[in-house]
C-alpha cells in the first residue's frame, strides 16, 4: 500500500487561486474608475490563474509518481520525463 504523501506544491495551488481571485476582485472594483489599473489586475489574474492550474497539473503528476501500484502508460511515462527535468526533486521512472 502507498503512503499518504501531500507536496507542498498544494498549499502553492490554493494560495495561486486565492491569489487570482484577489486580483479579479481588485480590477472590479477599479473598473469604473481607472480601466487600464484594472486591466493590469486583470492580467494578473489570468497568469496566476494558469499558474495555479500549471502548479496543480504538477501535483496531480507528482501523485502518480509516487504511487508504486500504478502502472505509467507509454504516453504518461514520456509527459512524466519531460516534466520531471523540470523538477527540483528527481523521480525514477520503473
Amino acid at each position: 500500500m502507498a503512503k499518504l504523501v501531500i507536496p507542498v506544491e498544494t498549499f502553492i495551488v490554493n494560495h495561486l487561486f486565492e491569489d487570482a481571485e484577489f486580483f479579479l476582485e481588485q480590477a472590479k472594483e477599479l473598473r469604473e474608475k481607472d480601466a487600464h489599473g484594472a486591466r493590469r489586475y486583470i492580467r494578473a489574474s489570468i497568469i496566476t490563474g494558469f499558474a495555479a492550474l500549471e502548479a496543480f497539473l504538477n501535483m496531480t503528476l507528482y501523485g502518480y509518481l509516487i504511487d508504486e501500484e500504478r502502472e505509467l502508460e507509454l504516453v504518461e511515462r514520456a509527459f512524466a520525463e519531460e516534466k520531471s527535468s523540470s523538477c527540483t526533486k528527481t523521480v525514477t521512472l520503473p
